[in-house]
């Protein structure tokens, strides 16, 4: 079964509109998915995320960057990604389109290089999504076009994905992330630099 991967994005700068519309398309662009394994208290997962804001981002901006946590009070239920895709082995780690890549599906930090082999490819399709979100109701509703830019045989699923961020952090929360750099993890990223969590503390507020 082939899928195709279309992140729904943050919603929060609809909600001032009575009836709020968002639109996005592909367009022609490859859109690699970079789905990232972590937890709040893995002090390694910190330094994943440096390496996608350092070197994923400026390389590959039309990268949709997304994290699963495991063991901490952002999992959703059943953990259907990080222990139920069966790609998983440690924390950080991630799939890049979920593509057999160097032998592997799931993999080890950095994930640059392997976001710029995926970046490369043409897409088979384009997809194009109109959603409305009313905030009285909340009610949101997703309109979702599939156009084959290619010769395709078998079935082809589109799979929404609706994703939060800005989780808050604080002294008390349960959220604040666990953090072995300036300590027992180095001093150095895995891009090569710096770290930029030597002097964040741990866990990180």
């Amino acid at each position: 079964m082939k899928k195709i991967l279309l992140s729904l994005l943050s919603l929060s700068s609809l909600v001032p509109l009575a009836r709020a519309q968002y639109h996005v398309g592909t367009s022609g662009t490859k859109n690699p998915v970079l789905e990232v394994a972590t937890g709040a208290w893995a002090g390694y997962c910190p330094d994943a995320f440096q390496d996608i804001d350092e070197k994923v981002r400026p390389l590959y901006g039309n990268t949709i960057v997304m994290a699963w946590h495991n063991g901490d009070p952002m999992q959703i239920t059943g953990d259907p990604y990080c222990t139920g895709s069966g790609y998983i082995s440690g924390f950080p780690s991630g799939t890049i389109d979920r593509a057999n890549l160097g032998g592997s599906v799931g993999q080890m930090r950095p994930f640059e290089t392997n976001v710029g082999v995926r970046s490369a490819l043409s897409p088979n399709f384009d997809v194009d999504m109109l959603c409305t979100y009313n905030p009285s109701t909340r009610v949101m509703d997703v309109q979702v076009t599939g156009t084959a830019l290619t010769s395709l045989t078998g079935n082809w699923y589109i799979n929404g994905y609706i994703l939060e961020d800005s989780v808050a952090s604080g002294p008390t929360s349960t959220y604040n992330q666990h953090n072995y750099y300036g300590g027992s993890g180095g001093t150095l990223s895995c891009t090569g630099s710096t770290s930029w969590w030597v002097s964040s503390g741990n866990p990180i507020m």
